[in-house]
């Protein structure tokens, strides 16, 4: 589920692919499947490469994209599923810091998103937004399909580089 470390990460690959000439990404997801340990530093509060590499260790690239309101609300519907009648939450997607939305496992599939805002402003359907992922979710890792109708694709760099200059 959601995690300090997938907020770390999310936030780190922001960071990473927010400038224009990195990206120009508002919002970064991380699948939390794809965070592997807890960060534990050192007593001195020390981290290692070898910390984040157990935290993060699949190498993917960071990708990308533009999505509009509405696709950014059908990925976040890809995060549900059905089991024995009852819906819940499949595999989470951990948004960076900025971007807030809300759900409510009562509604129907395709309505349980019932609000998404970035910086405090609510997301408009019709309205471009720039997201990025990792190779994995880009290409539709985990049944997030959605991302792959993304456009304008900008390849950034490896994740574990974002998480280690973050």
């Amino acid at each position: 589920g959601e995690s300090p470390a997938a907020r770390l990460i999310a936030d780190a690959q922001l960071a990473a692919t927010k400038a224009p000439d990195r990206g120009g990404a508002q919002i970064s997801f991380i699948n939390a499947s794809g965070v592997r340990t807890d960060l534990k530093p050192a007593a001195d509060g020390s981290v290692t490469y070898g910390d984040i590499f157990a935290l993060q260790p699949f190498g993917n690239n960071l990708v990308v994209k533009t999505l509009t309101g509405a696709q950014l609300k059908a990925l976040l519907e890809q995060q549900f599923k059905v089991e024995n009648g009852q819906a819940k939450v499949g595999s989470l997607l951990v948004p960076s810091a900025g971007f807030r939305f809300s759900y409510d496992l009562s509604f129907r599939e395709g309505q349980r998103i019932q609000a998404m805002s970035l910086n405090g402003r609510p997301i408009r359907n019709e309205a471009s937004y720039r997201v990025t992922v990792n190779n994995f979710l880009a290409s539709g890792g985990d049944g997030f399909s959605v991302l792959n109708q993304g456009t304008d694709t900008f390849d950034a760099g490896l994740d574990l580089d974002a998480l280690e200059a973050w």
